[in-house]
This record gives structure tokens, sequence and C-alpha cells, in this order.
């Protein structure tokens, strides 16, 4: 069955390029981080879009468009799974934050308490975690941020409820990854 809605790849894509360029439809869709502001955001974030889908593209453009400082990385196109997860993103995140960062899960640092937080969150509060992660790392940061901005706004689409298996799979994946990566990061100390 085939619809006539656009991937979220061509929105993104044309997103991250306005954003580059300085556009001033930025200002505009930062506003879609809230439900009380985002109907600013509609007409360009929205046209062509899955309507199931809204909520997540809206929140997710925001997120791009209030962190130009968090850069798209450039993955590999040979295999999908050479691709750099999120969780590795928020790992390397925390390792900006604090070259001495121990991935110790019984004293967790700021990123790994908000990804613990993130899990039991709706998709307006994850966002504002978000929001405040990228926040933080724009802000204090020792150097350049990267994420895969495809890939999160994949992870927002697919937020779901929190009860299903898939939506907790979902959740669960950016914390999962997160430790997964910290082995890479504790051999560079």
């Amino acid at each position: 069955m085939s619809n006539n809605y656009n991937s979220y790849y061509g929105l993104l894509s044309r997103l991250l390029a306005e954003r580059e360029k300085g556009s001033s439809s930025m200002a505009r869709v930062r506003r879609g981080i809230s439900p009380n502001t985002e109907s600013y955001a509609f007409a360009d974030v929205l046209p062509g879009q899955d309507p199931h889908n809204q909520q997540a593209l809206l929140r997710a453009s925001a997120l791009l468009a209030a962190h130009p400082h968090i850069a798209q990385i450039v993955q590999p196109e040979a295999e999908e799974n050479t691709r750099r997860s999120l969780g590795r993103s928020f790992a390397e995140f925390s390792r900006l934050l604090d070259a001495e960062a121990t991935f110790d899960p019984n004293s967790p640092d700021s990123i790994a308490t908000r990804l613990q937080q993130i899990v039991n969150q709706d998709l307006d509060d994850a966002t504002l975690t978000l929001h405040r992660i990228f926040s933080l790392v724009e802000q204090k940061a020792s150097a350049p941020a990267f994420l895969d901005w495809y890939l999160l706004f994949g992870v927002l689409i697919h937020w779901g409820n929190g009860v299903s298996e898939s939506s907790l799979k979902v959740r669960k994946k950016l914390l999962r990854q997160y430790y997964e990566a910290a082995p890479f990061f504790e051999l560079k100390k």
C-alpha cells in the first residue's frame, strides 16, 4: 500500500540546508518545540508529511533548529551497520563535557541521568529533556558536537506511548547504546 506522503528525510535535508544558510524560517521551526507554540512551525514542517507523525516531526524539527552547533554527522554510506548510533553520540557528549567521564551506572553524569529519565517520558517531555542535553553540550562542550539527526528524527517518530513493547524498545535504545559505547571511550583515556 502506497501513500502520498513524503519521507521525513526530505524535510530533514531541507531543514539542515536552511539551518546552514541561517534561514529566518528556523525561528518559526524552533517554536514547534511546544504544543503552545507549535502552530508557528506548521507551514515549514507539515506540508506533505504523514499526519500520524506530525507531533514528532514538529518536536524533532524544533530541536534541529534550536541547536545549530550540533552538526549533522557525516556517516559512512557503504553499510547501514557502520552508522554511529545515537547512544554513541550521547556518550561522546559526556566525554566532551568531562574528559574523565567514567560511564559508571552507579554514578551517572548529567547526560546518563537524563537518558535514564527519558525512558518514562512522553514525546513532549522527552523533547524537552533532549533540548536540555543539547543546550548543555552547546554551552559547555570542549569541542564540536555531532549527531545523526536522521536517526533522532526516526527515534522520535517511533517514540510511541511507552506501553507497547516496540515503544519501550525505542525509548530504551538511547540508554542501552550509550552504555554499549562506553568501552570505546574508556580505552581512549
